[in-house]
């Protein structure tokens, strides 16, 4: 940038920008302050989010006592077919990490909650 170019002015001797650009006056100024304000729109969109997922019920399947059902129902599942399941686990730990899925600690939670300590704890150490 060229020495006493209109953009260097503005930045070194901290005019409004009307003095250093004619005719942009309230352009400049909103265009600024929608700059500033552009880092608060990612977490707009996760409250946005948040209040629509509450808002729709979603949110009421993590309940202890939905989760609790859901837990016997799936060791009901793991118990009609051990190897399948087991191999569904193993092949789910793979992939998420082999894809880098964030959650992986979720998974090799979940199979100990499921297969039990050590065999989850086994499945989960074959499947990384």
């Amino acid at each position: 940038m060229l020495p006493g170019h209109a953009y260097d002015l503005h930045n070194t001797l901290s005019l409004p920008p009307s003095t250093c650009f004619p005719g942009s006056g309230n352009r400049t100024r909103i265009f600024l302050t929608v700059k500033r304000y552009r880092a608060f729109l990612p977490i707009l969109i996760l409250i946005a989010i948040g209040i629509a997922l509450l808002a729709s019920g979603v949110l009421s399947r993590f309940r202890p006592e939905h989760l609790a059902h859901e837990q016997a129902a799936m060791q009901a599942q793991i118990a009609l077919h051990p190897l399948l399941a087991a191999a569904i686990h193993i092949g789910a730990v793979t992939l998420a990490i082999s894809t880098g899925i964030p959650g992986v600690v979720v998974l090799i939670l979940a199979g100990g909650m499921l297969f039990g300590t050590w065999l989850g704890t086994l499945l989960s150490s074959i499947g990384v």
